[in-house]
């Protein structure tokens, strides 16, 4: 507060312009005193102001007169009126009614026609006798009734000791309440005219330069030259900027300004609400410098919205695209010309979200922060900071923003050049973990409206790796377009899965995360674009080295990868050029050419396709896939190193990319090349090789084709070839179940390497078999195995038989392998030959004894037959128990050569019954044969079941001979149906086969036999008149010393071609046919009576005939022969006989 006598000190050295100065005693001045000294110079000043001349009337374009031009017109009105005699210290009176005409006539005329409210005047000495005016309101309008400006409260406190002089100077002027209206045009200028006191209008175009020469001379006036202080409180600012349609109300404002003899100094502070609890607060300070346009403009706000922060200065245009409030402070300096030289300021920016439009979702942000300084004259923004927090991390960076495009003083784009100082990503939402980037550079584009950001370079480093971005990202009706570009010379695989964002394509960063453990990637590309309604699309292209790759959970890793990637779309593809896989057992597996693909990463969750192509050793195969979880060695009961040799693997596994994975949940195609493969797994006690085999393998079963051959060891280069498929079910409901089948090769070296021990020469060439075994988990394996035998030359040579390659057949083995191996059941049927029976091994799987329930040949053999093993080299031996053999057909031993005792075979006969023609048969013969040098041995048996007879078979050209003996050759002709009344004697008789089949040479010599009652013979001794002869037959019948025949034996008929029985009292000869199936007989001969004498002119006769005799002739049947005897016969020699006999029989044609 000012007091009197600071007030009077002012007055030194200052002169007055009309009148001396007053003295003013020490003492305290009186009112009447004081209005006494003052009266002259109001005189004085009533008569300079009556002289003055009337000014022409402002234009309305003036109208916003200041405040304090008014506040100065007042109070020199207020001095005229003599009414200071009257003030009483600390009373306010009210000034006379022509008092505030004169006023409202001064504002009207400067008012140039706008409208004006005057409230009530007042003069007031307060009890520091300090004069003071008080307006009560004061109220300025346009032409058209629209507010300019309302003051209230209005109070000028006068310097004393200028009144004193006659002169008024305002010291102090405050105003308590009221609005002011400003309005700033869409040139950015503000419409505004100042009018000084002296009468001559400040008008300008509102910019800067005109402000501020406006604001010297209003304070280089007289009437405003003594003002030290004008102030404000309780103040509402009304400012309209319609070029960046905006309109403000600040409420609360308050103002001060300060005089000093070199500058003026104005601070402004007011709230600005925007319909939140807290209002923002801004304060302004002005400081201008007396004698030029130098000025220093300081502003601070708290909490102003960026988008009306940024509509006020250019150099903030940068902030308009941002919804966040901004705190703050800005220093602008005004050079002597009254240019903007420089703007210096800090920014702090709270939580918001860049948001350019309405449409455009918003990207929040915790925070921000700016130190800046601007160079108007390159339109240069330069930036010592501009740093960033958000919930998707932080960055720091420096750089300058050049404004371009300038229009109406503002710019439509900014050029930024900055480069990161610090960049880090926090998880929360965008990454997995904090990311951290070295260092980089920034070089952009903004364009404000429409709002783009166009990224023309960006270069990020991080450790060794650099990365270069570029792209555009718009504001577009309907929301954000997005496009950017990024390439990465390399870096360490684990960080670009750090750098990529969860939103983007999140499913395949997930992946990646989680299964791309080390490795360097490199050089990569990436492209996001991003249209408005649509979703975002992602491309990228990358190549990888010494890379650690998880292609499925449990599973070993795939290490030392070098490969590409690519992203399209929703399609994710990683190519592993090359790479490997270590298996618990077997090695290593290389895995070039595997291909991992993500169809739809847009799916929840997304299956994974994995085309693995591996190669490496057998065990390494099997290994892997019997890893969780697979497991389906473990689920076979099957060892991973089941085989030896190498494979080749293509498969096709889908892996859901979900926790707690089955097996039945991964569907899987695998096939493989197995290469020089061994095992013993299949054939127990045996070794499977193959050079190349075939693998199929999916979730129901396994499957191994190919063709290979079973040896003994795995160093075999030759032995049982086959062709097969080994199939092992690996579903639950059929665990450890595995079978193979296929063709097998049936040859030598088949029999060899199964220890089937056939006779030497029984199998020449090859044919093929189909096989089956079924393997089951804990038992022997079972065998079955059937062939047509085509292509295969079989002999046994010591029955006759063979079989030509060109003939088939069938042979059918079945049984288990195991040790030893088993065959339940063996069958062989081929060109006449036919065996079923079963096969026992020792041991070690060599041959023991072929069992054969029936055997049959042709039509000559039916029989059980067993074959026994022997030492090692010899064939086996042969026992026949039970059965028919039919010897007319027989090929016993045609085709048997002579040999080594190897190839004898030994042959035990207990046959039911040896057929040697229609009506002969040898029952219950027992014989020891063997078929070296042929088939021979010895034998007995029973003549048609009757008559014992001995014998003995041998070799002969034809076939096998038969030799017959018998002690009483009676009872063999008779059960043979030869000859029924033969008794008695011994018999030796030969059976030699012919060509044709079932014709034998015979020979019988018999000795001692008695025929007894013979019908036939008995009417040739009747015809004869041989009585005596004749009584002997009927008795005991006639005795024949020795008995002779030569014949031939054919199926139907025995054909006698020269027989004889010679007795002491008879001798006869025979020669015919008899037919073994009918009994018809023809023969005709010789009867020579009394044979003892009677034999001696047998030189001259025919061989054991007599040199007498009558020539016969039988017809007919054995039971009713006709006889016919020629009597005549008697009287013609032996020599002349056969005039009379006629030719003999002949057999019929067969």
């Amino acid at each position: 507060m000012t007091t009197p006598e600071k007030d009077l000190e002012e007055t030194k050295d200052a002169g007055a312009e009309t009148a001396a100065p007053v003295a003013v005693p020490d003492e305290e001045i009186r009112p009447e005193q004081l209005m006494a000294t003052l009266q002259p110079h109001l005189e004085q000043g009533r008569k300079k102001r009556r002289r003055k001349p009337k000014k022409p009337k402002k234009p309305w374009r003036q109208r916003h007169a200041t405040i304090f031009s008014l506040l100065v017109l007042f109070a020199i009105l207020a001095v005229l009126v003599p009414i200071a005699l009257a003030l009483v210290a600390g009373r306010a009176v009210k000034a006379p009614e022509f008092l505030a005409v004169r006023v409202e006539k001064v504002l009207g005329e400067s008012l140039a026609g706008g409208q004006m409210d005057l409230g009530r005047i007042d003069v007031i000495l307060t009890e520091e006798w300090q004069p003071q005016i008080r307006i009560e309101r004061l109220a300025l309008a346009d032409q058209t009734n629209l507010p300019i400006a309302e003051l209230r409260n209005i109070r000028v406190t006068l310097s004393r000791r200028e009144l004193l002089r006659a002169t008024v100077a305002p010291l102090d002027v405050t105003v308590n309440g009221g609005f002011m209206a400003l309005r700033r045009d869409p040139d950015g200028l503000f419409d505004m005219a100042l009018e000084s006191p002296d009468g001559s209008a400040l008008q300008g175009t509102g910019n800067l330069a005109d402000i501020l020469d406006g604001i010297d001379r209003i304070f280089e006036t007289p009437e405003l030259a003594s003002v030290r202080m004008m102030s404000a409180e309780d103040f509402t600012f009304q400012y309209e900027d319609v070029r960046a349609a905006k309109f403000w109300i600040a409420e609360g404002g308050a103002f001060e300004l300060t005089q000093q003899p070199d500058k003026l100094e104005l601070r402004l502070g007011f709230q600005l609400l925007y319909g939140e609890d807290k209002p923002a607060q801004a304060a302004v300070s002005f400081t201008s410098f007396k004698g030029s346009r130098r000025a220093v403009l300081a502003t601070n706000v708290i909490g102003l919205p960026a988008s009306d922060f940024a509509s006020q200065a250019p150099a903030l245009a940068w902030l308009e695209v941002l919804d966040a409030p901004v705190s703050g402070a800005l220093r602008a300096e005004i050079d002597d010309e009254g240019n903007l030289a420089s703007t210096d300021g800090t920014l702090d920016i709270g939580a918001g979200a860049l948001k350019p439009t309405e449409d455009t979702v918003p990207v929040g942000f915790d925070g921000a922060r700016a130190y800046f300084g601007f160079d108007p004259a390159q339109q240069r923004i330069h930036f010592d900071e501009l740093s960033v927090s958000t919930d998707y991390g932080s960055f720091l960076m420096s750089g300058q923003g050049l404004l371009r495009d300038i229009r109406n003083g503002w710019p439509k784009e900014i050029l930024g050049q900055f480069r990161l100082d610090t960049l880090e990503l926090s998880p929360d939402g965008v990454f997995a973990a904090p990311v951290s980037i070295d260092q980089g550079v920034v070089e952009l584009r903004l364009e404000l409206n429409p709002f783009t950001l166009t990224l023309g370079q960006a270069m990020l480093q991080q450790g060794d790796g650099h990365l270069v971005a570029r792209g555009q990202v718009s504001a577009k009706p309907g929301g954000w377009e997005v496009s950017v570009d990024a390439e990465l010379d390399q870096m360490e695989a684990r960080s670009v899965v750090a750098l990529w964002p969860l939103a983007a394509a999140g499913n395949t960063r997930k992946w990646l995360d989680a299964n791309i453990l080390e490795g360097v990637i490199g050089p990569a590309s990436a492209a996001l674009r991003l249209n408005p309604g649509e979703k975002p699309v992602v491309t990228a292209q990358f190549g990888f080295q010494d890379a650690a790759v998880r292609f499925m959970r449990q599973m070993p890793l795939i290490t030392h990868g070098r490969g590409y990637g690519s992203l399209q779309g929703n399609r994710f593809v990683l190519v592993a050029e090359e790479g490997q896989v270590a298996p618990p057992e077997g090695g290593t597996l290389q895995v070039g050419g595997s291909v991992m693909t993500l169809e739809d990463i847009s799916l929840r969750p997304p299956d994974l396709h994995v085309d693995l192509q591996a190669q490496g050793k057998i065990t390494a195969v099997t290994s892997l896939l019997d890893q969780r979880p697979f497991e389906f060695f473990t689920k076979a009961g099957l060892p991973v190193d089941l085989a030896n040799g190498t494979a080749q693997v293509v498969a096709d596994i889908t892996v859901p990319l979900r926790r707690d994975l089955q097996a039945e949940d991964v569907p899987f195609e695998a096939r493989a090349t197995l290469r020089n493969m061994g095992t013993r797994e299949i054939v127990p006690g045996k070794w499977v090789l193959a050079d190349a085999m075939q693998v199929f393998a999916n979730n129901e079963q396994l499957e191994i084709s190919g063709s290979g051959f079973v040896a003994k060891a795995e160093t075999a280069t030759t032995g049982a070839r086959f062709d097969a498929l080994w199939q092992q079910s690996l579903s639950p409901e059929n665990p450890g179940q595995s079978s193979v089948s296929g063709q097998v090769i049936l040859d030598q070296a088949f029999l060899d390497e199964f220890g089937i021990a056939l006779p030497d020469g029984f199998l020449r060439g090859e044919s093929r078999g189909e096989f089956a075994i079924d393997l089951r988990r804990n038992e022997a394996p079972r065998m079955r195995l059937s062939s047509d035998l085509r292509g295969a030359r079989l002999r046994i040579g010591e029955i006759g038989w063979s079989k030509p390659a060109s003939s088939g057949g069938s042979l059918e083995i079945s049984g288990r392998l195991g040790a030893p191996v088993r065959i339940d059941r063996l069958q062989l049927e081929s060109n006449g030959l036919n065996a079923v029976g079963q096969v026992v091994l020792n041991d070690n799987n060599s041959f023991r004894e072929a069992v054969f329930d029936r055997v049959t040949v042709g039509s000559w053999l039916d029989a059980p037959v067993t074959l026994t093993a022997r030492n090692a080299g010899q064939s086996p031996a042969i026992s026949v128990r039970g059965g028919r053999v039919d010897i007319r057909r027989t090929t016993f031993g045609q085709g048997g050569s002579a040999g080594t005792g190897s190839s004898n075979t030994p042959i035990t006969l207990a046959l039911d019954r040896l057929q040697i023609s229609d009506s002969i048969a040898l029952h219950n013969m027992r014989g020891q044969l063997n078929t070296s040098p042929a088939l021979q041995g010895d034998f007995t048996g029973l003549v048609n079941g009757q008559a014992s007879v001995s014998g003995r078979l041998s070799p002969s050209v034809e076939g096998t001979s038969v030799r017959i003996r018998s002690d009483d050759s009676g009872a063999v002709l008779r059960a043979a149906g030869v000859f029924s009344k033969v008794y008695g004697g011994s018999m030796d008789m030969f059976l030699v086969p012919r060509a044709e089949e079932g014709h034998y040479d015979g020979r019988l010599t018999a000795e001692g036999i008695k025929i007894r009652g013979a019908p036939a013979l008995a009417e040739i001794l009747g015809a004869i008149s041989v009585v005596g002869l004749l009584q002997q037959l009927n008795g005991d019948g006639i005795r024949f010393g020795s008995v002779q025949s030569h014949f031939v034996l054919t199926p139907s008929y025995v054909n006698l071609l020269d027989g004889s029985a010679i007795g002491a009292s008879l001798g006869v000869s025979m020669e015919g046919i008899y037919n073994l199936g009918t009994s018809g007989l023809d023969l005709r001969g010789v009867v020579s009576p009394i044979y003892l004498l009677n034999g001696v002119g047998a030189a001259v006769s025919r061989r054991r005939e007599g040199l007498f005799g009558f020539n016969y002739r039988l017809q007919g049947t054995a039971d009713d022969p006709k006889v016919r005897v020629n009597p005549l016969s008697i009287l013609t020699p032996g020599i002349l006989r056969d005039v009379f006999r006629g030719r003999a029989p002949e057999v019929p044609t067969e």
